[in-house]
């Protein structure tokens, strides 16, 4: 977890003060919903098909290795579950609440969040090809994430400014894979995305504004409509991407002399 960086030249940071409040306060959000670190009760999959029939509550339960392939969790509340390394494959989560749950190398190609919720939710590793998560909320963590071919249009990826005391809650997606991925629309504002890989995918009217894409790689992506203001693009690689000219905000950027162009 990284704290936000205190450049004076950037709105976003805060004063180190600031910044640890806000911190202890995240912190203790997150042991308040990790009962299954010792507490929670383990379920077999025939036990839980029995609770998603009965409608049950799967709040802060230990679904962690299981096999969950294809299973209807539509609208089902999994607020701070552990679903660590759980094979969600072709998994329904449409609307579901993911919030503060752990999905660390969770096998979720295929899988359908559209529409979920997963505030500050652990994708870390996770293999998300294929998936669907259009117009989901998704301040998490996708560190080394597999999103290639992932549909995110439309996603809510943004920090939001209004709720967060010094917006320390970001996306995190550090060297994470979206090759081929549809992020049209979708809202990465104040974004981590250092090595990420971007490479041909549809970026038309995606938000990158403030955000941090030192080495990013957009080649062949399309960039029509999408907007950079305020990112740090030092190294990023932006040759052979389509429609650059049509993007906004490249002026004001940071580190636009260091970036690679055609």
């Amino acid at each position: 977890m990284n704290l936000p960086r205190s450049d004076p030249a950037l709105p976003f940071h805060a004063s180190c003060a600031t910044s640890v409040r806000a911190l202890a306060a995240f912190l203790a959000t997150w042991l308040a919903v990790l009962p299954w670190a010792g507490h929670a009760a383990e379920l077999t999959r025939s036990e839980l098909e029995t609770r998603l029939e009965q409608r049950t509550s799967l709040e802060k339960v230990d679904l962690s290795g299981l096999d969950l392939e294809g299973l209807a969790f539509a609208q089902a509340n999994l607020r701070g579950s552990n679903l660590k390394r759980a094979n969600l494959r072709s998994a329904d989560l449409s609307g579901a609440t993911l919030d503060v749950a752990i999905l660390r190398e969770a096998e979720l190609q295929g899988a359908n969040l559209e529409g979920a919720s997963a505030f500050s939710a652990i994708f870390a590793d996770a293999d998300l090809r294929g998936a669907n998560l259009e117009g989901a909320a998704l301040v998490a963590n996708f560190e080394n994430a597999n999103l290639g071919g992932a549909r995110l249009a439309g996603a809510r990826m943004a920090a939001d400014m209004q709720n967060q005391p010094m917006g320390l809650m970001r996306v995190r997606l550090y060297n994470a894979d979206l090759e081929g991925a549809d992020l049209e629309g979708a809202r990465l504002g104040f974004c981590m995305a250092e090595f990420a890989e971007f490479r041909n995918a549809n970026l038309r009217n995606t938000d990158f504004s403030m955000c941090d894409l030192a080495g990013a790689d957009f080649r062949g992506a399309d960039l029509e409509g999408a907007s950079f203001a305020g990112a740090d693009i030092r190294k990023a690689d932006f040759r052979a991407t389509r429609n650059l000219e049509k993007a906004s905000g490249l002026e004001r950027t940071i580190g636009r002399d260091r970036a690679w162009f055609d």
